[in-house]
């Protein structure tokens, strides 16, 4: 099994991204679907595009992917004090969300502080070195919900974290979620069309441990089972 990853970027600014772990018969054409995300997406042309091929060498673990809850009363508010996160908490993470700064991972909050707790600067933390496999019938056709279903079910998984706030940074796309261990939520509406804001923010308590937390989404191979 490999790992394959595909980062776009223009003057070092995220355009796209893409990953999954496959066999080595379907590296060429995963490597053409990746480019071709790369270069016709909707947030720009890039100036640098890196394709990354590692041989997998640890044992993938399996994770069953949370349900998806599509109701489009949902409300964030609501979500977050079901899962003892803060106003004050989701006010900062609305900060990280709506700046200048163009995140590529996950900023960490405590969620009832709102203090943030990484020290991954601009980065960010990220899930890596996953693929997402459907074993339902009522098989998901959306690539974009697929990728966010399986990072924030990766998310999930960890000791400590209850909830994560995503909003899309691509032009067009206004729906984003709010995840906790019941489920992913799909909310409506989060931002105008046509504005690169975007980004994704962990809640955590106490329970959490960062470094557990650290090599388990960026090191462990993984696979999400929808």
């Amino acid at each position: 099994m490999y790992s394959i990853k595909m980062r776009a970027s223009q003057n070092e600014g995220h355009i796209s991204g893409a990953e999954t772990i496959c066999e080595a018969s379907d590296i060429e054409r995963m490597i053409a679907t990746y480019f071709q995300k790369g270069f016709q997406h909707e947030n720009g042309e890039p100036d640098f595009l890196n394709l990354k091929i590692e041989k997998v060498n640890l044992p993938i673990v399996q994770i069953k992917a949370l349900p998806i809850i599509d109701h489009s009363q949902l409300k964030l508010s609501q979500l977050a004090a079901s899962s003892h996160i803060s106003q004050r908490a989701i006010e900062v993470a609305w900060r990280y969300i709506r700046n200048d700064t163009c995140y590529r991972g996950a900023i960490i909050l405590d969620a009832y502080s709102g203090e943030r707790i990484d020290e991954f600067g601009e980065r960010g933390c990220r899930a890596t070195h996953f693929c997402f496999k459907q074993q339902r019938e009522d098989k998901i056709h959306n690539e974009r919900i697929k990728d966010a279903l399986a990072i924030a079910t990766i998310f999930q998984s960890n000791e400590g974290v209850v909830g994560e706030l995503c909003v899309s940074d691509d032009l067009n796309y206004t729906t984003g979620y709010f995840a906790n261990h019941q489920g992913y939520h799909r909310l409506y509406d989060l931002k105008l069309k046509g504005s690169r804001e975007g980004g994704r923010v962990l809640f955590v308590n106490q329970q959490f441990h960062i470094d557990a937390f650290t090599y388990f989404c960026q090191q462990q191979p993984k696979c999400v089972i929808y």
